[in-house]
């Protein structure tokens, strides 16, 4: 049983939807279908079973039996009996524990899917709640302090350690293009208006649809027929400013409807906010349907995967209770969660039916360092100096062809305009200037990049810049700034408790990379033990060690002796010493002798 010890702002039960729609009735469901079908994945449901909704502020929920849990969609942050609660994983939670959710820092939803869905009444085949008409999920109406919810037994399991890549999720704000199908409505200057400009989402959006801020030339015909509604469509109504329908608008209208949100976008409808910004792009029915064939694919395949690794665990003797799952992670004595990027161990993916530990390595380029060409072969992302403390045009150029040439994803890797000091002395800008010169580097790799046929991946910044960035706020959140306007959307940053880098990122609306070291002491708090003090740097056995044991267990042994959890998805390799090829080659041969697959982050 689950009890409601705090709503939120507007959560309700959703699930796959229903099919009533020549009785008038919308098909609802969950706004973020993705985001439904993945959480379900994690717990091992059917991809329609019936979760909570939550939206902009989530709720205080108490588990009065043991559950396995899953949250996906828009980065709310959450948290389990107070400690972080992870994103896009599966997690066994006691009898008497408690769950709060609270705000995303972008999109709008996320679902929470437990393991059996929740057994409320159907209605016309579907416990999806219809606030509308009042009917499905727990009376129809969105949770209130003080109900009960329970729900289907499924045979108990201990999930795999894995969770899901975030390339998988639905994008977020504040910025999304929208890929559009014209009708014949759409006139060439309808269409270029619609087209040609963005639009902001506006305070009036909900379940029904989300009105944008920005006119467009409206012709109002009073003789125009109701004609039926699909979610997705933009209708536009006589004020000009057009309305995009989601899963429980009605079934016909008598707006005009120019274009239609492509299938493999709609989704992305239900994480608008207000103050976002939208853009439409015309694609053609051939490249929606490519586009929406390889998403299917994609989810497909990882939602095979975890039903047959379910189905195998359901059928061995002795599974875990979640109980005994969380008496177990407690048996860990004194290890600490990386708040940053909240609980669990290391990163994993699932492929082929299996769950892999899961990594990127990474190495600096452009730098005039002799050892570049041959740290390459070992390594799956490399971060290129775009003309601060060091590079130009030339270097960037033959740096990604390097890249290019071994299958590594090139990011951009911006410094203080410090060549003297190598971007290695502490310096200090006004914020505005740091984001100036940021985005001026990003701009002049961008410009190598397109003329190489090279789409850049990630932003990593350098030096000094990073160790300051990694405990100032403002300055961390200047530099995602540039990043966030030069359009790459990952970002490395300092993976450990002490570190603000992936929380600014995020909250720009950035996909955050938690970034460890193989060859850097920590200390206690998961910072980087500072260089020149015992300890700083690790001798080479010990690098591949700790690296391996990073992408297994999300673990480092601090210099005082105690582990602490740093959960990386990135692991940076300084290519510049004498050894740099040497352990490259045996840090990858090290990881994949333990299991581990290692690719850049989105591959």
């Amino acid at each position: 049983m689950l009890e409601v010890l705090r709503p939120g702002l507007q959560t309700t039960v959703q699930d796959a939807g229903r099919r009533a729609l020549a009785l008038g009735v919308p098909g609802g469901g969950a706004a973020d279908p993705v985001a439904l079908r993945l959480a379900n994945a994690l717990v091992g449901n059917p991809a329609g079973a019936a979760g909570l909704e939550v939206t902009l502020t989530g709720p205080t929920l108490r588990f009065h039996a043991d559950a396995l849990i899953a949250l996906c969609g828009a980065p709310f942050r959450a948290a389990l009996e107070g400690q972080p609660f992870p994103l896009g994983w599966a997690v066994p939670v006691p009898a008497g524990a408690t769950l709060e959710v609270g705000t995303a820092a972008r999109g709008l939803r996320a679902v929470l899917a437990l393991r059996g869905g929740l057994n409320v009444p159907e209605v016309l085949g579907s416990r999806a709640t219809d606030l509308r008409a009042g009917f499905g999920g727990l009376e129809g109406r969105p949770l209130q302090r003080g109900d009960r919810l329970g729900w289907s037994e499924l045979p108990r399991v201990t999930p795999r350690r894995a969770f899901l890549s975030p390339t998988l999720h639905t994008p977020t704000g504040p910025v999304l293009t929208l890929r559009v199908l014209s009708t014949p409505e759409a006139t060439p200057a309808l269409l270029a208006a619609l087209t040609e400009r963005p639009f902001g989402v506006s305070a009036q959006a909900d379940r029904m649809g989300v009105r944008l801020a920005g006119e467009a030339p409206a012709e109002h015909d009073p003789t125009r027929v109701s004609l039926p509604n699909v979610p997705g469509a933009v209708q536009l109504p006589p004020d000009g400013r057009p309305i995009l329908l989601l899963p429980d608008a009605g079934t016909h209208g008598g707006y005009p409807t120019p274009l239609v949100v492509a299938a493999v976008d709609r989704p992305a409808l239900g994480q608008l906010r207000p103050g976002d910004q939208v853009r439409f792009q015309p694609v053609t029915l051939k490249a929606a349907h490519a586009a929406l064939r390889a998403r299917e694919r994609t989810l497909r395949g990882v939602e095979a995967a975890l039903r047959q690794w379910y189905k195998t665990a359901a059928r061995r003797p002795g599974s875990l209770s979640a109980r005994d799952a969380e008496g177990r992670a407690r048996g860990a004595a004194g290890t600490r969660t990386d708040p940053a990027r909240g609980g669990g161990g290391a990163a994993a993916v699932v492929q082929g039916g299996m769950t892999f530990p899961l990594i990127d390595l990474n190495a600096d380029l452009g730098e005039g360092s002799p050892h570049e060409a041959a740290v390459m072969p070992f390594v799956t992302s490399a971060n290129i100096a775009c003309g601060g403390h060091a590079g130009d045009a030339s270097t960037m150029r033959e740096s990604l062809r390097l890249a290019t040439r071994h299958g590594v994803a090139a990011g951009a890797h911006p410094g203080f305009p410090d060549r003297e000091g190598f971007g290695r002395r502490e310096l200090h800008f006004a914020l505005e200037e740091v984001t100036a010169f940021v985005r001026e580097q990003l701009e002049a790799l961008k410009a190598v990049a397109a003329r190489e046929g090279v789409r850049l991946s990630h932003v990593k910044p350098h030096g000094m810049l990073y160790t300051m960035a990694a405990k100032d706020p403002a300055l961390a959140s200047a530099i995602a700034r540039a990043a966030a306007d030069s359009g790459i959307r990952l970002y490395f940053g300092l993976a450990g408790g002490a570190s603000v880098m992936l929380r600014e990122a995020e909250a720009l609306g950035l996909t955050p990379v938690g970034e460890a070291f193989a060859d850097r002491g920590y200390a206690p708090d998961g910072s980087l033990w500072p260089r020149g003090q015992a300890g700083a740097l690790l001798p080479h056995a010990g690098a591949v060690a700790q690296g391996v044991r990073l992408a297994r267990e999300g673990l480092v042994t601090a210099v005082s002796g105690e582990p602490v959890r740093v959960r990386a998805r990135t692991l940076c390799l300084h290519g510049d010493g004498p050894e740099a090829a040497e352990l490259a080659r045996d840090l990858r041969r090290g990881l994949e002798a333990a299991g581990v697959r290692v690719a850049a982050p989105g591959r």
